[in-house]
């Protein structure tokens, strides 16, 4: 009776902050039954696949600008989580059509507790929400060492910032990996992450991520 009770209230609620409160697309603000609007995704532009060194595959679903960058920047420093399942939505289907049936195990990128603790979440996890859940592995990957903010630097400080900034778990031995992150710039944090993963013995590293640098 109480549980009955609690989802008659719940849907009410939910009702009726709809009513007083429409939704609204979470790039343009106009009125949007979904958290991306239908004009936003038409914005979104289809990306080619960048290469890393030492992946194997990697798929960018969009190129980071315009609003697949907004998007990006919102959910990242803006915590407009409302963001995430849509994006996800959007990596789940790229999953689907280049990854199904090639992955063992589903690596979000990590972030270290210090961010993370700061941030309240890591959007690389909200990103893999619509993927897999029996391939999901977020403690595939540890981030042992906090970074300064990546977003200044060039390729090379880059890496070099990065060294043994990750530790895989010995689990993924074996394993063909997909890891996944909201936006690729040089690729350096994922080039990291997959020699991370090769030294705990994963047979293959793949990645996706929601945008991609041009």
């Amino acid at each position: 009776m109480i549980n009955t009770a609690k989802r008659l209230w719940n849907s009410f609620s939910d009702e009726l902050q709809s009513a007083v409160y429409p939704a609204k697309c979470g790039l343009c603000s106009s009125w949007s039954d979904t958290p991306i609007c239908d004009l936003c995704q038409e914005e979104l532009k289809p990306v080619a696949s960048p290469t890393i060194q030492g992946i194997e595959k990697v798929l960018s679903v969009y190129w980071y600008e315009g609003r697949a960058s907004q998007a990006v920047r919102m959910l990242k420093y803006g915590s407009a989580t409302q963001l995430a399942g849509a994006m996800a939505d959007f990596m789940a289907l790229a999953y689907t059509q280049d990854f199904a049936d090639q992955i063992d195990w589903i690596v979000p990128v990590p972030i270290h507790w210090t961010r993370r603790f700061e941030r309240g979440f890591n959007q690389s996890e909200m990103l893999a929400m619509a993927l897999p859940a029996d391939k999901l592995f977020c403690k595939g990957l540890q981030r042992i060492k906090p970074t300064s903010a990546q977003a200044s630097l060039d390729r090379a400080h880059r890496l070099n910032s990065l060294k043994g900034a990750f530790n895989a778990s010995k689990a993924v031995h074996g394993k063909r990996i997909l890891l996944v992150d909201d936006v690729i710039t040089t690729g350096a944090t994922i080039e990291q992450c997959g020699h991370a993963l090769k030294l705990a013995g994963a047979k293959q590293v793949n990645a996706l991520s929601f945008a991609c640098v041009p």
